[in-house]
C-alpha cells in the first residue's frame, strides 16, 4: 500500500510552471523571428551588393551591423520588461496564495532517513527493506533550534485536529536523545493530551535545558521539578512516575495515563489511542506475571495499616485497612485510568511503600502498580483479579511490546539485543504497524532511526490522511480479560470533552 500524499499546493504551482513556460516560448519565438527578419535583411543586401564597388560593400554591412545592435538593443529591453512583469504578478500571485493556500499535509522526515521509502517496507518488500537495513541510518546529533517558535513549527500539527472524546497522558522518564523525545512529543500530540516528563538528574545541561522548553513553549508539557538518580535496575523510577501522577491529576480533560521509559515510541495515532482506551472501559492494563520471592524484603511489613496507605482512614473500610499487599511482577509500562490515577493519588499515600519497594537491588520498577492491581481488598479503581495469577495464568497486556531473547543475536530480527530485549529495526516495522500494543521497546536513535521516522509517518498518515493500512480489532481489546467492566460511557467523560485553552491550531 503506498502512503498517501496530500499537496494543495499543486494547482497553484502547475499555474506558474505553465507561466513561466509560456513566457520562454513566446521569447523563442521573437527571437527566431528577429534573426529571420535581420538574416533576411542581410542576404537581400549581399546580393544586390555583390555588382559594387569595395567601399560600397563596406558602408552597407556597417549600416546593416547597425542595424542588427539596434535590434539587439531593443530586443534587450523587451526581455527587461517581460521579466519585471513576470516578477511583478508572481509576488502578487504569492500575496495573494499565502494568504488562501495551506501548508502542504505531509510528513518531514529527518535527514538522515530522507532516501528510505516507508510505503514499500510497510507493504511487505522483503528485497527493499534488507537493503535499508545493510546501512541502518542512525540519527546525527546536531544544534536546533529551541526557540518556541522553530519548536512549535516543528510539533504543532500542520491542520487542525478533530475533538477527542477524551485525552491521553503520557507520563514519561527521560535522560538522553532530546531529538527521539521531541519527534514522539510530535507523532502524539493532540491539544487535549498532557505530556508530564521526568529528567533523570545525570542528564547533561543541554538535554535539561531543551526538556525544560517544551514546557515553556505548550501549555500541555509538564516538567517534574524534583528530579531523581533513576537507574536500570529501576530505583526512583516509582518516585518520578508518582511526581507526574500528582502534576496531572490536577489537569482536567484526560481519561488514561500511559507510563513511558526514554525510548518508547508509540504505535498508534492519537485518534486509535482513544479508540483503545474507550474499549477498555476504565479497566487499567498492566502485565501480571508471579514476582520471585527475592524482589520484596520479607522482614519489611506490608500491609495498609503499616504502610500508612489511606490518606483518611476513617473513610475506608476494615477489609481495605487490614489488607497486606499481594506481590505480582510486570513491566514498567502500564495504562492506569484516570479514576486509577485519582485513587493513587488522592486515596491513597504511596510514600512509605514506593520507599520500602526502592530498597531491593533490582527490578523495583515492575511491582508497585501490578501488587496494588492484584490486591482485591484494596478496592483499586480498574485493577484485576488475583485469581489468573493464582492458577498459574499471565494475562496479556497491550501497554507494552517487547522481544525478550535470552538466545543469540541471530534471533532477533535486527540480530542486535539489549539486556535481553530485541533493539528494533526497520525489519519490525510491518509487524509493529499489525500490533494491538500502543508501544514498542526499544528503539535506539544511534542504532537505526529508518524504524523511528517510518512508524512516525504512519501515525502521521493514520493521523491527517485518514490512511488505514492496519484498522483496529476492536474486538481484540473489548474481549482481553482484563476488560471486566464494558467500553467507557460518552457521558462518563462529559466534563473532559473541551479542548484547552490556550492553544490554537
Amino acid at each position: 500500500m503506498a502512503y498517501q500524499t496530500v499537496n494543495v499546493e499543486k494547482p497553484v504551482l502547475s499555474q506558474v510552471r505553465s507561466s513561466k513556460v509560456c513566457v520562454i516560448i513566446m521569447l523563442l519565438t521573437c527571437l527566431a523571428l528577429l534573426y529571420y527578419l535581420e538574416i533576411g535583411t542581410y542576404l537581400v543586401n549581399w546580393t544586390s551588393l555583390k555588382g559594387s564597388s569595395p567601399s560600397r560593400n563596406v558602408v552597407g554591412m556597417s549600416d546593416l551591423d547597425h542595424v542588427l545592435s539596434t535590434r539587439f538593443l531593443e530586443l534587450e529591453s523587451i526581455l527587461r520588461e517581460i521579466k519585471a512583469e513576470v516578477e511583478g504578478s508572481s509576488q502578487k500571485r504569492n500575496m495573494t496564495q499565502s494568504e488562501e493556500v495551506k501548508p502542504s499535509v505531509v510528513f518531514q522526515k529527518r535527514d538522515e532517513t530522507s532516501h528510505v521509502d516507508c510505503g514499500r517496507i510497510l507493504n511487505g518488500d522483503i528485497a527493499y527493506t534488507t537493503l535499508i537495513a545493510t546501512k541502518r541510518p542512525a540519527l546525527v546529533p546536531k544544534q536546533v533550534d529551541t526557540s518556541c517558535e522553530a519548536i512549535r513549527k516543528r510539533v504543532m500539527p500542520p491542520i487542525p485536529m478533530r475533538s477527542l472524546a477524551f485525552g491521553v497522558a503520557y507520563a514519561r522518564i527521560v535522560y538522553k536523545d532530546y531529538t527521539l523525545i521531541e519527534d514522539e512529543l510530535r507523532s502524539s500530540y493532540h491539544p487535549q493530551n498532557f505530556f508530564c516528563y521526568s529528567i533523570d538528574r545525570k542528564s547533561d545541561k543541554d538535554f535539561h535545558d531543551r526538556i525544560k522548553q517544551l514546557a515553556v513553549c505548550f501549555p500541555n508539557v509538564i516538567i517534574v521539578k524534583e528530579e531523581f538518580n533513576v537507574d536500570n535496575a529501576g530505583h526512583f523510577m516509582n518516585h518520578a512516575f508518582y511526581k507526574c501522577m500528582q502534576l496531572l491529576a490536577t489537569k482536567s480533560g484526560w481519561g488514561y495515563l500511559l507510563l513511558l521509559q526514554n525510548h518508547d515510541v508509540i504505535t498508534k495515532s492519537p485518534y486509535e489511542m482513544v479508540e483503545i482506551y474507550r474499549l477498555l472501559g476504565g479497566a487499567n492494563d498492566v502485565e501480571i506475571t508471579p514476582c520471585p520471592e527475592g524482589r520484596w524484603n520479607h522482614s519489611r511489613e506490608w500491609d495498609a495499616r503499616s504502610l500508612k496507605l489511606f490518606v483518611n482512614e476513617s473513610s475506608a473500610s476494615p477489609t481495605q485497612l487490614n489488607a497486606t499487599l499481594k506481590f505480582a511482577k510486570g513491566a514498567t509500562q502500564a495504562s492506569l485510568s484516570r479514576a486509577a490515577v485519582e485513587w493513587l493519588v488522592n486515596t491513597v499515600n504511596l510514600t512509605t511503600l514506593i520507599s520500602q519497594i526502592n530498597e531491593q537491588p533490582f527490578g523495583v520498577d515492575e511491582i508497585l502498580i501490578q501488587s496494588l492491581q492484584i490486591t482485591d481488598e484494596l478496592d483499586m479503581p480498574g485493577r484485576f483479579t488475583s485469581e489468573c495469577l493464582k492458577q498459574g495464568k499471565n494475562t496479556d497486556f497491550i501497554s507494552r511490546m517487547s522481544h525478550w531473547m535470552y538466545g543469540g543475536q541471530e534471533f532477533c530480527r535486527s540480530r542486535k539485543i539489549r539486556r535481553a530485549i530485541c533493539v528494533l529495526g526497520i525489519e519490525d516495522l510491518q509487524l509493529l504497524s499489525k500490533y494491538p500494543t500502543v508501544m514498542a521497546n526499544k528503539m535506539l536513535p544511534d542504532f537505526d532511526y529508518a524504524i523511528v521516522d517510518c512508524i512516525h509517518e504512519m501515525i502521521f498518515n493514520r493521523t491527517f490522511l485518514n490512511q488505514i493500512d492496519y484498522p483496529l480489532d476492536s474486538n481484540y481489546y473489548r474481549n482481553m480479560v482484563n476488560n471486566v467492566s464494558g467500553e467507557i460511557s460518552p457521558k462518563s467523560h462529559e466534563s473532559r470533552h473541551k479542548l484547552q485553552t490556550g492553544m490554537r491550531l
